[in-house]
Order: C-alpha cells, then structure tokens, then sequence
C-alpha cells in the first residue's frame, strides 16, 4: 500500500495569560484539526514547563514533529512602526529599519532583531516595521529546539487582525 502524504502545520501562540497550539492536517484533500490546546500560565510555573506542558500532546500525534511550525509572541514584546519607506529593495530596507526604529527602541538597536511587512506596492512603499530583542527569541526559540521543533516563522500574536485594519480605508459614520 502506498504512503499517502500528509501536509500539516502546526501553530504556536505564547500569549501574556495562556500558551495555545493547534495541529491542523491536509490528508488526501481532507483538511481538519488533530490537536488543540490551551494551557493558562501561572506565575509560579517556568515559562519552558507551561509551554512543555501545552505541547507535549499534541507533538505525540503522528506527523506533528514534521509539521510546518510558527509561532505567536506577545505583541506588547515588539516595537511596531508604520512608515512610508525611503527604498523599494529588501536589501536597503533592512538596512535602515535599525535608524527609523531606533527612538522607539527599548534596547540597543544591536540586541534586537528587525523585520517589516510591505503594505502596499506602492513607490514608495508603507511598510510595519517591527522589533524584537534577539535573546528573547533565542530563548524561546531553545525551548521549542528542546522541544524537537524548529519553527519556519516567529511572528507577533494579533499581527493578522492588525495588517487587516491597517489596509483598511477610513472609517466613517457613527461607530468611527
């Protein structure tokens, strides 16, 4: 009998109050959720044990250690920015996100990691920058290696409904 190739990712989000995960599978066409769980933080329990404790069921299911993994942090650990910026090229564009970041900063602009999303294809583009410091994501990035996972993307929690607003016209009328 043939394998039958199994697409999955599994999705991390280390919150302020909780640690969620979901395992998601694509199996000949059928997509559906093998795992979820959410685990509260306490703050008598390390932060490596909750989010052990949170994955531990979830990485016993079949494929989970092979999935497609990323990760949610908590916002309110990175510096966001929105701005038009100078250049179109990638290359020039990280390079000056450390200089337009910086007074924002609450670290020096070398223990931090830098990132941004284009906006628009606009010329010049509006793009979110974004900060975070380099040894917070060392840490989590050791737990979760400890953990047997080597996550493809760390990402902001809430990134998704922020890039939504952000894309969105004015508002207007009473609710505005």
């Amino acid at each position: 009998m043939a394998a039958v190739l199994k697409k999955a990712f599994l999705g991390i989000e280390i919150g302020a109050d909780a640690i969620s995960a979901v395992l998601y599978q694509v199996q000949r066409g059928e997509e559906r959720i093998v795992a979820a769980r959410r685990i509260e933080r306490s703050s008598d329990s390390a932060e490596a044990d909750t989010l052990a404790a949170a994955l531990e069921p979830i990485l016993a299911h079949d494929g989970a250690l092979a999935a497609v993994c990323a990760v949610a942090l908590p916002a309110d650990e990175f510096v966001f920015r929105p701005l038009t910026a100078p250049f179109q090229e990638d290359r020039k564009l990280r390079q000056v996100l450390p200089l337009e970041l910086e007074p924002s900063l609450f670290a020096s602009a070398e223990e931090m990691v830098f990132d941004y999303r284009r906006l628009n294809n606009a010329s010049p583009p509006r793009i979110l920058a974004a900060a975070i410091e380099k040894t917070r994501v060392a840490e989590i990035l050791g737990i979760l290696h400890r953990l047997r996972l080597d996550p493809e993307w760390v990402t902001a929690a809430g990134i998704c409904p922020a890039l939504c607003l952000l894309e969105e016209p004015s508002a207007t009328g009473p609710y505005a």
